[in-house]
C-alpha cells in the first residue's frame, strides 16, 4: 500500500506538471485500518504517516473509513485527525491549530442508518470528523461471487419442473447487493468534497503556468473551500491564515 501511495503522489506531480499521461489528483479514499497497542510510538506508523502528510501538502485531501467494530478505540490512520465536536453546524476542532491552511486535512467518518442515525456498527469518538450514509446500501457486486450459503426455502414447482425458492444469499447474478460499512461512507463524503472542488476549479488548467508550487498552493485553498461548503465539515474559519 505505501508503494502504491507514493506512486500515486507522484503521478499526482506530474500531473501537476502538465505531462502527458498524468492528472493532479484531488481526493484519495482509505477504506482501512487497523488497530495497534502503542499509538504513541511513532517509529511504527511513521512510514504510511509520511506518505498522506506529502499527499497533503501537494494540495490532496484524504478521507478514511473510521472502522466498523462499535468502538470508541482509534483506529488508524482515521485517527490521525483534528480531534472534534461535532455539532449541529459541523465538526468544531478543540484544537484549531490543528488545522492548517498550508496542506489539506486529513477526514475520519463514520457511519449513519438510513434514518440518518449512527450505525451500531461504526466506530465513534472525537477523532471521527463526520459521519455520511454507510448502512443499508445497495452497491454493486461482482456477478462471480458465490458463497456457500443456500436458500432457507425450496419446493417443487407448481407449474412445471424445476422449483420455488427464498432468495439465495450469496447469489450475486444480478450484480448488486446490500451492504453496510464505513467503507461506503469514506467515498460518499470523498464524492461531496470532489463535487465542491470540481465546481470552483471549472475552466481552469490543470496544471498551472507559473509551476507546481503555484499549483499546489492554488488546489490546497481550492480545496479547504470545499471543504467548508461541504455540510457536516469544519465551518468557516478553520484552517484560515
Amino acid at each position: 500500500m505505501l508503494h502504491t501511495l507514493w506512486r500515486l503522489l507522484r503521478f499526482h506531480r506530474r500531473g501537476l506538471q502538465g505531462e502527458d499521461g498524468y492528472h493532479p489528483v484531488d481526493v484519495v479514499v482509505l477504506a482501512m485500518g487497523y488497530y495497534h497497542e502503542q499509538p504513541e510510538d511513532y517509529g511504527y506508523d511513521g512510514p504510511l504517516r509520511r506518505v498522506l502528510r506529502a499527499l497533503r501538502r501537494a494540495g490532496v485531501v484524504v478521507v478514511v473509513a473510521a472502522g466498523n467494530d462499535g468502538t470508541t478505540r482509534p483506529m488508524f490512520p482515521a485517527a490521525w485527525t483534528p480531534r472534534v465536536d461535532r455539532t449541529a453546524d459541523g465538526a468544531v476542532p478543540r484544537e484549531p491549530e490543528d488545522l492548517k491552511p498550508d496542506y489539506t486535512p486529513i477526514l475520519a467518518v463514520g457511519a449513519t442508518n438510513p434514518d440518518a442515525s449512527v450505525a451500531v456498527f461504526s466506530n465513534d469518538g472525537p477523532w471521527v470528523t463526520t459521519v455520511r450514509p454507510g448502512a443499508a446500501v445497495v452497491s454493486t457486486m461482482p456477478t462471480t461471487i458465490d458463497g456457500p450459503v443456500t436458500p432457507s426455502v425450496r419446493l417443487p414447482e407448481r407449474l412445471g419442473p424445476g422449483v420455488r425458492s427464498s432468495v439465495d444469499p450469496d447469489d450475486f447474478r444480478g450484480g448488486f447487493a446490500t451492504w453496510s460499512g464505513t467503507s461506503f461512507s469514506a467515498p460518499y463524503l470523498a464524492a461531496q468534497i470532489a463535487e465542491q472542488v470540481l465546481r470552483s476549479r471549472t475552466g481552469e488548467p490543470s496544471s498551472d503556468p507559473a509551476g507546481p508550487d503555484d499549483a499546489v498552493a492554488r488546489r490546497t485553498a481550492v480545496a479547504w473551500d470545499a471543504v467548508r461548503r461541504v455540510p457536516g465539515l469544519y465551518a468557516q474559519g478553520a484552517a484560515s491564515e
